[in-house]
């Protein structure tokens, strides 16, 4: 019998324990590898459609990332919790982000009907993972829409593919950057600020439409400042937050600067991507001078982060 997807209980590549509760599903409906402790498999299966969309957006977007089989725990399931949908203009160019993934030539298509064929749900799958459809009629109507703006040929085949004008809309994508939902957070990061990220900094970015990225969280084998250097460059944003160490001197408390945050925040500055500027308050009479005249956020505890730097992003980023 073939093995189920944990989420949309749907035939699964595969499906085989990975150790210690966790089990490893390779499934059409979420473009490849995720694996699922045994805590977190009744909630999943429990979930709402949309919540399980929004799970399968996560997990694309820990692929996108480099992650190959990111696990679902309690953890991602809080920060699930805490999505919203994608607006129809993300899904569409989520669309054109899987083509570049496929790297995609004028001969590539997309194949969604005729014979059932491994490429074809993996093909229908992948639409439908990257792009948050529901259901196959909410998968149509977004190709639809792709049509009728000219991007793509649809209908009477069993191929989708791209128009001049969707390689045109593709390449400019590439040429000013993918568009992306990804927001780059540069902190310290220490235990002490744990709270801070995970109920303050993650839930007012996931509120706001976009998914965070921390470097220290992704599976990398990379040298790690090119890993900096290529995260920020694939971010809408940056949330930079200014809290640091103190220890004590001779002359009273001296703070110990978080130097990368200050170059991470001036790197994005200067590839033009917005920085919002975050600190607490006991740590705001040691931000350097050179940057303090930008407008921080001063926070005092992770809800009042959150709250603050939630209507920063919504006022500023488009």
């Amino acid at each position: 019998m073939m093995p189920k997807c944990v989420i949309w209980n749907k035939d699964a590549k595969h499906l085989a324990p990975a150790g210690d509760g966790i089990t490893q599903v390779c499934s059409w409906h979420t473009d490849g590898l995720y694996q699922i402790t045994d805590a977190a498999r009744p909630v999943v299966q429990q979930m709402s459609v949309d919540k399980k969309v929004l799970l399968t957006t996560w997990i694309v977007d820990q692929h996108r990332y480099g992650v190959d089989a990111p696990v679902i725990d309690d953890a991602v399931l809080e920060r699930v919790s805490a999505m919203r949908p994608l607006r129809i203009s993300q899904r569409k160019r989520r669309f054109f982000l899987l083509a570049q993934s496929r790297d995609f030539q004028p001969s590539s298509v997309f194949k969604i009907s005729g014979a059932h064929t491994e490429i074809m749900f993996r093909d229908l799958g992948a639409i439908s993972a990257w792009t948050e459809c529901r259901k196959d009629d909410d998968r149509s109507s977004l190709l639809r829409l792709l049509k009728e703006e000219g991007l793509v040929n649809y209908g009477g085949s069993e191929n989708v593919s791209l128009t001049n004008k969707g390689f045109e809309f593709l390449e400019s994508l590439e040429s000013r950057g993918a568009p992306t939902t990804q927001a780059f957070v540069a902190m310290w990061f220490d235990s002490s600020m744990d709270d801070a990220y995970r109920k303050g900094i993650e839930l007012a970015i996931l509120a706001s439409g976009y998914q965070p990225f921390r470097v220290d969280q992704k599976e990398h084998n990379n040298k790690i400042d090119d890993e900096i250097i290529a995260a920020i460059r694939q971010s809408r944003f940056v949330v930079a937050d200014f809290t640091c160490e103190t220890i004590n001197g001779d002359k009273g408390q001296i703070a110990v600067a978080r130097g990368g945050v200050y170059y991470e925040a001036g790197f994005a500055q200067g590839l033009g991507i917005p920085v919002i500027w975050t600190c607490r308050s006991d740590s705001i009479n040691h931000v350097h001078f050179d940057t303090r005249q930008y407008n921080h956020i001063v926070w005092t505890d992770p809800n009042d982060l959150q709250r603050k730097l939630l209507n920063r992003i919504r006022a500023i980023i488009v």
